[in-house]
C-alpha cells in the first residue's frame, strides 16, 4: 500500500509538471531551441506519466515488479539511475526475494565512493565488471535506454538489461 501511495504521488507530480511545462512552452515559443528543449522535456514527463499510471494499475491489480524479475530468474539486480525513480524501484522491491546489490549512475564518481540512503554503493557503468555479478540491470532512465544499453554492453557484454517500462508493461 505504501508503494502504491508513493507511485500515485509521483505520477501526480509528473503530470502537473507536464502541464506546467506545456503552458510554459506555449508562452515562450519565440526561441526555437528553447521551445524544442522544453517540448522534449514535456514529452518525457508525459512518457513517465503514462508509465506511472500503468504501474499504479498493476499495483492495484496485485501485479508486482518482483513477479517480472523472479519469473525470469533475476534475483540479484542492479539499477541504472540513482534518482527519484530508483527510490521508487527500491521501495517496490524492498522486503521481496529480489536483491538490489548496487545502483549505477553516470554522476556517481566525485572522487569518493558514494552510497544511496540505504547504504548500497552507487557506481559508474565502467565499474560494473569490478562488482558482484548481477542477474540483470534495471534501467530507470527509459528515455535514454538505447544509449545506456550501449554503454553497459561496452563494459559487460553478458549482462541482462531491461528497461523499467518494459517490466511494467509486461506484467
Amino acid at each position: 500500500m505504501e508503494t502504491l501511495i508513493i507511485i500515485t504521488i509521483a505520477a501526480m507530480i509528473i503530470a502537473l509538471s507536464s502541464y506546467v511545462t506545456y503552458f510554459f512552452i506555449r508562452k515562450t515559443s519565440s526561441i526555437d531551441k528553447k521551445y524544442q528543449a522544453e517540448r522534449n522535456r514535456a514529452n518525457r514527463y508525459f512518457l513517465w506519466f503514462t508509465v506511472f499510471v500503468r504501474w499504479i494499475e498493476n499495483e492495484r491489480d496485485g501485479k508486482k515488479l518482483e513477479e517480472y524479475l523472479l519469473s525470469r530468474g533475476y534475483e540479484d539486480v542492479a539499477v541504472y539511475g540513482a534518482g527519484v525513480i530508483y527510490d521508487l524501484v527500491y521501495a517496490a522491491l524492498r522486503d521481496t526475494d529480489v536483491n538490489i546489490l548496487y545502483a549505477i549512475d553516470r554522476t556517481a564518481f566525485d572522487g569518493k565512493k558514494r552510497t544511496d540512503k540505504n547504504g548500497l554503493p552507487i557506481i559508474t557503468a565502467h565499474e560494473i565488471p569490478e562488482q558482484e555479478k548481477v542477474d540483470a540491470v534495471i534501467v530507470t532512465c527509459i528515455q535514454d535506454y538505447a544509449q545506456i544499453l550501449k554503454l553497459i554492453r561496452d563494459v559487460s557484454a553478458d549482462i541482462e538489461i531491461v528497461s523499467l517500462d518494459t517490466m511494467i508493461y509486461s506484467l
